[in-house]
């Protein structure tokens, strides 16, 4: 155990797995336990998410006896292909995990005779540096074994078994480890057949095969599966892996080896030196057991306080909607029919006991109201002779009644009555069952959601755990709201924990209105901002746009107008003008004599626009002319203090070309004073403060000075910058930020690379193409879907 969080050493393991069945054994020791369709430890794998790298994934399965291996190995895959590609936190990968594991095999059981239906636990582990995120459903048991003391991680209760309901039953835990501790996965049989009195004494034996063996013989009598995670340092961890898969390979060689014939006169021969066991060898590299300290220590405190001072052990519920009160049963071999239902614990016996109740109720009422109505008509005919004068009549004897035919029955009549009748009751049954259960689904999640808020309150600053709990917090306030859009006390919990999660993750939510529509475009469109002008190039549609902005910046002048300046084949002094592929504004320096925005086309010529010359009829007056030396692949094109820089891609070099009146006669001058660190050709997208900024595929982003690589790393980073794809700066800002356009967000980072921020606005940035910050205005201008966007800055 790592007692203060900054204590951080690099924590390596190796990993046993052990499955006894009718005293029979099955023990697997090499690295990646193969041969164990019941466990599994992996690494992360080439094609994993960015965030997974370092991780090492544990699995344990636990299912009914007859389950099929290929079931087992079914779940591992789904359960590790689901987990690897999750881009997010480890607690948010291993719930997504562990519910597409649970929904392939409640799904697989629909389709199987119940009696051949499995079900069971799982428990996986995930160890990243020193941290241990455990995920666990079902009734497998958790402990932890640090400085001479035991510690249970499991739930007080049993969880709903794998696959017994479409949605799965989770806790999730968290703990500091260090070299020496030990984690142990396991059967609630083992426990109940050797207590932990006999997990104390066999889980703190020195050596990973010293200890499987010890669970063997005081588990004998059990039928269990189990895994043992011992801790270690990274060298001692690889020569135990070397030796293990050196033995293993050695037993499987004796294994296949045939036979010898027996002599018929056997010659005595010196006994071999014996080779050193595999548990000789584990002690060898195993440290050392510490004495246990003279009271407990909590695992997963961060300093040793005494027993009456422990913090009680945190439940991470997850799921959605609420068990049955009854606890799932002891085995799992006959197990009860499948319901498909969205609530479970509102089974068939319940529907029979709300059909019964509802079948005697309505025939009590019947019967009710008929002996009521025969005491009132009885008591209207005898009301007359007791109020009118006269002697009191004696009681009327009933005569012999006449014995009368029976009469005929309405077939008709019978036949809607008897089909009536079950349409009622099932009317009745299933209002009622939807009421209930929608009552209680809500309910449930409501206090899910609280509970988990209180967890993240209490989670004393700690970042990764506070986040999984407002995650958890979100996601079932979600799912209230999606039972009730209209609850207040929904709504609440979730403006609590999406502020949270905002708070944790830098999130700035703009609001946004839409000044225009241009419709959408099959590539990306460019954008340039300039005062009150907007100005947008479409390289497919082949045309450049210009809106003017109201006084307020809310909206554009030309509602009605025609927003289009330039488009392609359009003639300007004598010439046609050709494929339009970027565009930037400049400003009057470095011996430029005016403003006015440049646009570049693909063979190099630049077109001219300076919004301040017009004709005497308002005509919108355009120059073009070509640069002395063009690019041989424009790209991308920027401006800096007056002069023109072209991204050049077959030429591996940013073009420098320096103004001369309001052109650039000159030959361009190479930026790059030796060859860039990758090639031009890949880049995506160029941005210039002073700095030059140069983004590739995969959000790599480097930075330039003079030429000369300069320091620039991305840090603290909310997820990664894996579908970024484009940047921009703001030169006249002073702020120094670089603004990345990712997947439904932009990125502030600061000139070093650290994060600051990131702005979102709902769903308006799901798919943005362009984006240009104006930090004068505090204003934020994009384009997605076609559609141009003001989002104005807190």
């Amino acid at each position: 155990m790592i007692p203060h969080a900054n204590a951080r050493p690099q924590v390596e393991s190796i990993v046993g797995a052990l499955r006894v069945i009718d005293s029979t054994r099955h023990k697997v020791t090499a690295p990646h336990l193969s041969g164990a369709p019941y466990a599994a430890a992996l690494d992360a794998p080439p094609d994993a998410a960015r965030s997974r790298s370092g991780e090492r994934l544990f699995m344990l399965l636990d299912l009914t006896r007859m389950t099929p291996a290929h079931r087992y190995r079914e779940l591992r895959e789904v359960f590790a292909r689901i987990y690897w590609s999750e881009t997010g936190s480890i607690t948010a990968g291993l719930r997504r995990a562990v519910a597409a594991a649970n929904r392939r095999l409640f799904f697989a059981n629909l389709d199987i005779d119940p009696s051949e239906r499995c079900v069971g636990g799982m428990t996986c582990a995930v160890l990243r540096d020193d941290n241990v995120f455990i995920v666990q459903t079902g009734s497998l048991q958790v402990y932890a074994f640090s400085e001479g003391r035991l510690e249970r991680l499991s739930p007080g209760s049993s969880l709903t078994p794998l696959g017994m309901s479409r949605m799965a039953d989770v806790r999730l835990r968290h703990v500091f480890v260090a070299p020496g501790d030990k984690l142990l996965l396991a059967s609630s049989s083992l426990l109940q057949a050797v207590g932990e009195g006999g997990l104390a004494r066999v889980i703190p034996r020195e050596g990973l095969t010293d200890t499987l063996d010890g669970l063997e013989q005081i588990g004998a009598d059990a039928d269990f599966v189990a895994l043992l995670m011992h801790c270690t340092t990274l060298e001692k961890a690889s020569a135990a892996r070397e030796l293990l898969q050196s033995l293993s390979q050695l037993k499987e060689t004796v294994r296949s080896r045939p036979e010898p014939a027996p002599e018929l006169t056997p010659q005595p021969t010196p006994e071999p030196k014996p080779e050193p066991t595999l548990a000789e060898a584990e002690a060898a590299l195993a440290p050392r057991m510490p004495e246990a300290p003279p009271y407990p220590i909590d695992l997963f405190q961060p300093s040793p306080v005494p027993p009456e001072t422990e913090r009680p052990v945190e439940q991470i519920p997850v799921r959605i909607v609420e068990a049955s009160d009854e606890p799932p049963p002891a085995s799992y071999k006959e197990m009860p029919e499948i319901v498909r239902e969205s609530t479970p614990g509102l089974g068939a016996d319940l529907m029979e006991r709300v059909g019964e109740g509802a079948r005697l109720g309505l025939g009590s009422i019947g019967h009710g109201l008929a002996a009521a109505g025969g005491v009132i008509v009885g008591g209207l005919r005898a009301l007359p002779r007791r109020v009118l004068p006269g002697p009191e009549r004696g009681a009327r004897r009933p005569s012999r009644s006449v014995s009368r035919p029976v009469p005929e029955e309405d077939a008709s009549k019978m036949i809607a009555i008897a089909v009536g009748i079950p349409i009622l009751l099932a009317i009745v049954v299933i209002w009622a069952y939807q009421a209930f259960g929608e009552k209680s689904q809500f309910q449930s999640v409501i206090d899910q959601a609280k509970q988990a808020i209180e967890q993240a309150q209490s989670s004393g600053g700690v970042v990764e755990p506070a986040r999984s709990h407002w995650e958890m917090a979100l996601e079932q306030a979600d799912a209230a709201r999606a039972l009730r859009p209209d609850d207040q006390v929904a709504i609440d919990l979730q403006t609590k924990a999406r502020s949270a999660l905002d708070q944790l993750d830098g999130i700035v939510r703009l609001s946004t209105r839409q000044l225009w529509d241009f419709g959408p475009s099959t590539v990306p469109r460019r954008l340039v901002a300039h005062g009150q002008m907007i100005f947008v190039l479409d390289p497919a549609g082949e045309w450049v746009a210009r809106l003017t902005l109201n006084a307020n910046g809310d909206g554009v002048v030309e509602r009605d107008g025609n927003p289009f300046i330039v488009r392609r084949g359009q003639e300007i002094g004598g010439a046609s003008v050709g494929a339009l592929l970027d565009f930037i504004w400049v400003e009057p320096m470095g011996g430029r004599q005016t403003s006015g925005l440049l646009i570049l086309e693909e063979d190099g010529a630049i077109v001219t626009y300076d919004p301040a010359w017009e004709g005497e009829g308002g005509e919108i007056q355009l120059s073009r002319f070509a640069l002395e030396s063009p690019p041989a692949a424009p790209v991308v094109v920027d401006t800096y203090n007056g002069r023109l820089y072209v991204l050049d891609a077959d030429a591996n070099q940013i073009r420098r070309y320096q103004p001369q009146g309001d052109r650039y006669p000159g030959r361009p001058e190479n930026y790059f004073v030796d060859s860039p660190p990758r090639p031009m050709r890949e880049a995506l997208d160029m941005a210039i403060d002073g700095y030059v900024y140069l983004l590739y595929p995969g959000g790599e982003i480097h930075k330039f000075l003079g030429g000369k690589p300069d320091t620039f790393a991305v840090q603290n980073l909310p997820g990664d910058l894996s579908q970024a794809h484009a940047l921009t700066v703001d030169p006249n800002g002073g702020s120094g930020a670089i603004y990345v356009l990712d997947q439904g967000r932009v990125l502030v980072l600061g000139p070093d690379g650290a994060f600051r921020a990131q702005f979102r606005a709902d769903d308006v940035f799901d798919n943005l193409e362009a984006a240009v910050m104006d930090e004068s205005t505090a204003r934020l201008y994009g384009l997605s879907d076609g559609r141009l966007y003001v989002a104005f800055l807190p």
